[in-house]
């Protein structure tokens, strides 16, 4: 096959690096055939990747984005990185849809599967900008009336509420993300005792799951964080409106996740 079935960018996954957080980066593959292209991303370790989309039909001139994503690391990675992706592909089948993919499709003897070799680089992440503290006088022409001791009361009440919100709903994603881990012997005593392609494939489905739901998780805790952050900076402003509009916000995405 002289042309390539897809032209993927970039040739290489470059994820900025910090501890205990999480890093994204994108692959975008491009159809540059007359057909449609069936494709399947695998990685090295799957445990600790999380691929959105995996696997995918691309129609002909089309583009697929790829999200991949690093779990948060406790530990700093030690020389050059042996992670590896490939990305598999292949020519779809007349009627195949995404559903019908299976692991069984990216042979390894299959004449038609063209494969795709990705290394892994860790570039240092930028630090955060420092966000300047303002002066008092400069907060608002309203300063004076805003510190007055029952809207310090006020504020420092629905902070105290927020808090407690927040930190239920990190022991509740803790929890969650604890039996999963759990739930992973259950995983490879099935993949050991069984040897049947099917059965592989539902292995290989769990753990991918797995890592996702992970990495959806520390994304969650992560934004939540975040609005925790700026409510308590908000709180040393005494600004009522920014800190209403944020305790919003994480109203909003503590119940955009259960409804999730």
């Amino acid at each position: 096959m002289n042309r390539k079935l897809l032209y993927v960018q970039p040739s290489e996954l470059k994820f900025p690096f910090q501890l205990n957080r999480l890093s994204t980066c994108w692959l975008q593959l491009t159809n540059k055939t007359n057909h449609n292209v069936a494709f399947k991303v695998k990685t090295t370790h799957p445990k600790k990747y999380c691929v959105r989309p995996n696997v995918g039909i691309i129609s002909p001139g089309s583009t697929c984005v790829v999200k991949v994503g690093l779990q948060a690391q406790k530990d700093f990675p030690l020389g050059v990185p042996k992670d590896k992706f490939l990305v598999q592909s292949m020519i779809a089948p007349i009627g195949l849809t995404a559903e019908d993919i299976t692991s069984q499709m990216f042979r390894k003897d299959s004449d038609a599967l063209e494969e795709q070799k990705l290394r892994v680089v860790f570039v240092t992440a930028d630090p955060p900008s420092p966000i300047p503290e303002g002066s008092e006088e400069d907060c608002s022409p309203c300063a004076s009336e805003l510190d007055s001791p029952y809207r310090k009361n006020y504020i420092s009440a629905l902070f105290d509420s927020a808090t407690t919100v927040a930190g239920e709903f990190r022991e509740l994603l803790s929890e969650g993300q604890n039996n999963e881990r759990g739930d992973e012997e259950e995983i490879f005593q099935m993949s050991e005792s069984t040897a049947e392609p099917e059965d592989w494939d539902t292995v290989s489905k769990l753990i991918e799951e797995r890592s996702c739901v992970i990495l959806e998780n520390q994304e969650l805790l992560y934004e939540l964080d975040t609005i925790r952050r700026q409510i308590k900076r908000s709180i040393g402003s005494s600004n009522v409106v920014i800190i209403v509009a944020l305790l919003a916000c994480l109203l909003g995405f503590l119940i955009g996740y259960v409804i999730k």
